[in-house]
């Protein structure tokens, strides 16, 4: 028996331990990294190192001088100080660092400073030049540095590798460990002084978080993503759709031209699997390609390249859509593919004429199609295939005249024809929901390539206000030598022109094309990966991939992590946050709990230790503890769109949203009773056969959704 006087002694032990558990789950909720930045230096080494860890969502802080560093030993804080930092530190400020990570303090630094040498890095006389590395966690991936650098040959007893030269297999980058705390070391500056944080490690946060046993906490799940079939032929469907959940994907463009006839099973078996995890499903368009059936059994109506040939360009076999009997047959045809199927939405993408390289590639040059030149030669009196001959005296080296007024008519064509079909699909709307993307690959700042293909971005801009679409600014080759920065100026720029209503996706293209510099590798990988979704968040309203198959699978784990810029949580108490976003996002948390608290207000709106955080500004309180039962409870665990307001009634819960496309809500149990705007609706509600959840499809709107148990 436990004598009384011992109960207090208890009492007291167990409360301590309870307070060090909630201060572990609090420190690794709001750890920071922190940056020394160098005082007069024009180089911003601090800039890189920011740009790099802020775009897998971890919190930054930047340092001005050695004498605002307020860092405890927490195990959980890291310390980044840039070469051209350390260079500044005065010799009793290394011995207190050194101390500090001694105490526990994790480091980042780089060059041969006094810190590196106080940190037990021996330097040798030796040198060897870089130009490129290996890293242990990718050594398949070639590694280039857009500038060679010389570097120290050195060594530090007991540390481990990260990246070394590969022909010399001197160490570059490596971790070690100095008492109770760990550092990162590099040999050479992070990154070129005009690069962007992944120059030379694009690798580099994935051994930052094992090293320092880190992990970001907050996310999106929001990532948009294009669906090649043809590039998933052995992919077990249902585990691909599983597999895009996992990523963050919550809305998949499905490619389009693949007969139904023949894949009808697999877009049934695609569409469901997607709504069953609460992600959209949107048909892909790539007119005027339709289907290699279409083409086979319409010769006819195939289109004609300038070479009066059959325009079989690349992929894609193009249609004579301009044609009205061809346009009716396709719009048949596409008529069917959306009512076979429970589509959320179609994506009318790169509707343009080719080619890219104009009219000096007529072998690849369109429309030029016998319904063209007929209507050309009624408006301005000759046919348009002269303008491609050398002995004609329309040529176009000859009759500049004669080939401006074609290329004239070209844009007038092209945007005459995405206006058809955006009224056929608004008619669509009227009988079934459908959200509508326009895709394009015009590009406001090159003017040339926008003739080439026949596009004129303020007819795009007219057609955005008229038809109410979700415009997609595709990431145009010209600009990718801007870096992530690109996306700025792409966002700032359409928003100029649409005003700041209409929704504006962003398209990434992750693409293979054997990238020379000023790439560190021949595809986007790594923290080049993270940056381009980061930056492209904080512009456009969706942020797209193209596509499922491009990206590497263990750049998806990071995707989430990047689309939450802008996403803010400040510990304020404890079990207390100040959270801030414009959108809706998820905070993970290290332990369970028995209540969560927004605005005063109970908050059922999580799945596991993940929390949905409503956007705006918050107060959030978590209840640390056993998680209750919640057989009595019915709990969101998913939703498709941003939650606006939650209300907690007992045995129904009520959200707010506002969105233009279907809503799919995953509950824990299912609904017996649903409202809409007080209204009682009947809506489709699917069952997940993995998780038992139930994924009931809302309708579009400005709604307030009430869910009932009773």
């Amino acid at each position: 028996m436990i004598k009384k006087e011992y109960y207090f002694t208890i009492f007291i032990f167990i409360t301590i331990i309870i307070s060090l558990s909630e201060y572990k789950l609090a420190a690794s909720i709001t750890h920071e990294v922190s940056i020394l930045r160098s005082s007069g230096s024009s180089t911003g080494e601090y800039l890189h190192y920011r740009n790099a860890l802020s775009s897998i969502g971890l919190n930054i802080k930047v340092i001005g001088n050695f004498e605002n560093i307020s860092l405890s030993s927490d195990e959980d804080k890291v310390l980044v100080v840039p070469g051209d930092a350390a260079c500044q530190l005065k010799k009793n400020e290394v011995t207190k660092l050194v101390k500090m990570v001694e105490n526990g303090l994790n480091l980042v630094t780089d060059q041969h400073t006094q810190l590196a040498e106080a940190l037990g890095i021996k330097f040798k006389k030796s040198k060897f030049p870089i130009a490129s590395i290996t890293d242990k966690n990718h050594p398949e991936i070639q590694i280039r540095w857009k500038q060679a650098v010389t570097a120290e040959e050195f060594e530090k007893e007991n540390s481990e590798i990260i990246c070394k030269e590969p022909k010399s297999g001197n160490s570059v980058l490596i971790s070690g460990k100095l008492g109770k705390g760990r550092f990162i070391f590099s040999i050479a500056a992070f990154d070129n002084e005009k690069s962007f944080g992944y120059g030379r490690y694009p690798y580099f946060h994935e051994s930052f978080l094992k090293i320092f046993d880190i992990k970001p906490f907050v996310k999106r799940n929001r990532l948009v993503a294009y669906l090649d079939m043809g590039y998933h032929d052995n992919d077990n469907l249902a585990d691909l759709v599983k597999r895009m959940k996992s990523y963050g994907i919550s809305e998949v463009h499905i490619s389009g031209w693949y007969s139904k006839e023949r894949f009808g099973e697999e877009y049934d078996t695609l569409i469901n699997r997607c709504h069953e995890n609460g992600m959209l499903a949107y048909m892909w368009l790539e007119f005027p390609m339709v289907t290699h059936d279409f083409w086979d059994s319409h010769p006819e109506w195939r289109e004609k390249t300038a070479l009066l040939k059959d325009a079989a360009l690349d992929w894609r076999k193009l249609m004579a859509m301009e044609n009205p009997e061809c346009f009716n047959a396709v719009t048949s045809y596409l008529n069917s593919f959306i009512e076979n199927y429970e589509w959320d939405g179609i994506d009318l993408a790169e509707f343009y004429f080719e080619s890219l390289e104009g009219y000096t590639r007529p072998g690849e040059f369109t429309p030029m199609s016998d319904y063209v030149r007929k209507d050309f030669k009624q408006k301005y009196g000759f046919d348009p295939s002269e303008i491609f001959k050398h002995d004609s005296k329309y040529y176009y080296e000859k009759d500049k005249s004669a080939i401006n007024k074609f290329m004239n008519y070209r844009v007038s064509l092209c945007s005459a024809l995405n206006r058809k079909l955006l009224q056929f699909l608004k008619n669509k709307k009227e009988d079934k929901s459908l959200d509508i993307y326009l895709t394009q690959i015009a590009n406001p700042f090159d003017e040339k390539l926008n003739r080439n293909i026949g596009v004129e971005v303020n007819d795009f801009i007219k057609l955005q206000k008229e038809f109410s679409f979700t415009m997609q600014a595709e990431d145009p080759y010209p600009l990718w030598v801007l870096g992530p920065e690109r996306y700025k100026k792409i966002g700032n720029t359409y928003r100029g022109l649409l005003g700041k209503d209409p929704t504006l996706t962003i398209d990434i293209n992750i693409v293979d094309e054997g990238r020379d510099n000023p790439y560190p590798t021949s595809v986007q990988t790594g923290l080049e990966f993270t940056e381009l979704l980061s930056v492209a968040s904080q512009y456009a309203d969706r942020v797209c991939i193209y596509a499922v198959s491009t990206p590497y699978e263990y750049d998806f784990k990071y995707a989430p992590y990047a689309l939450s810029s802008g996403c803010s949580v400040v510990k304020v108490a404890s079990g207390e946050f100040k959270t801030h976003s414009k959108r809706s996002f998820i905070m993970e948390l290290d332990s369970t709990f028995s209540e969560i608290l927004i605005n005063n207000n109970p908050w059922k709106c999580y799945n596991g230790n993940s929390i949905i955080i409503p956007s705006g500004d918050n107060i959030l309180k978590v209840v640390y503890g056993k998680e209750m039962s919640s057989s009595e409870k019915l709990i969101i665990k998913d939703i498709s769109c941003d939650i606006e307001s939650f209300k907690d009634k007992g045995k129904a819960i009520e959200i707010s949203y506002k969105e233009r496309r279907n809503v799919y809500v995953t509950v824990n149990k299912k609904p017996l009773r649903i409202l809409c705007n007080n209204e009682e609706i009947k809506p489709e509600i699917i069952i997940n056969q993995d998780s038992g959840n139930y994924v009931v499809c809302c309708p579009e709107g400005n709604n307030t959704i009430t869910l009932s148990l009773e």
